[in-house]
């Protein structure tokens, strides 16, 4: 049972939360469970049942597959403000197809997902909101899925670029460059190496995590041409 104000005020700024009434809000939140995970601590495991999605409310949790050959892929890195495993809801997958592990000291809240689908059945302005933030993901996804497509690294840099600029051409790190070259699937000094020649091109200024996009359109006709520096 959710107790802390200021919890509560961030479950209910989520868009799955935000269009319920006051009624049954509040019976989420007394089944609701905050939790806080230590750096590297697993919230859950590949395989186990999914019978909870959570809501990052500080830190980072990462989402990781173990792949057949036993290697263990990075996935995503869910950020403060976001949820995961929600998705899962509404397949037939009855168990989580990755792990969760804390990145950092994290606080998260767990909701039971049974008794949130039981909240979505009585509230069809839930449903819309839901699709609409399962399909903001589902984008983000895609796009990740796009660029691991990529096999030329410094393509993937390029293309990982563009898709996290902002209208003027800033991008913040949220995470390590040594994470974000696990997330692109290649090694921490290759994602220095091409950073390095972007800066040397003047594309790109980088600023310990903060990185200015200088030319977006020379930086576009490059990944578009799948050029290799």
């Amino acid at each position: 049972m959710l107790s802390d104000t200021t919890q509560i005020e961030q479950l209910r700024c989520h868009d799955l939360f935000r269009p319920l009434p006051e009624g049954t809000f509040a019976d989420v939140c007394n089944q609701a469970i905050a939790r806080r995970l230590g750096k590297g601590e697993v919230l859950f495991h590949q395989g186990e049942p999914a019978e909870r999605f959570y809501l990052v409310l500080s830190g980072q949790v990462k989402l990781m597959r173990v792949m057949p050959e036993g290697r263990e892929k990075l996935i995503d890195v869910v950020q403060p403000g976001q949820c995961l495993a929600e998705a899962l809801m509404f397949s037939a997958q009855e168990c989580y197809p990755v792990s969760a592990a804390a990145l950092e000291n994290s606080q998260i809240l767990s909701i039971q997902s049974q008794h949130y689908r039981q909240c979505l059945s009585q509230h069809t302005e839930l449903c819309f909101s839901l699709l609409a933030t399962l399909s903001q993901r589902l984008h983000r996804l895609i796009a990740a899925l796009d660029t691991l497509s990529l096999t030329n690294a410094s393509d993937r840099v390029r293309q990982y670029l563009l898709q996290q600029a902002d209208d003027e051409g800033m991008i913040q790190l949220d995470m390590s460059k040594r994470l974000l070259a696990s997330l692109l699937g290649i090694q921490p000094e290759t994602l220095s190496r091409a950073l390095h020649r972007l800066q040397e091109s003047g594309m790109i200024e980088v600023h310990q995590r903060q990185i200015r996009l200088m030319n977006r359109d020379a930086l576009l006709m490059d990944a578009q041409s799948g050029r290799v520096d």
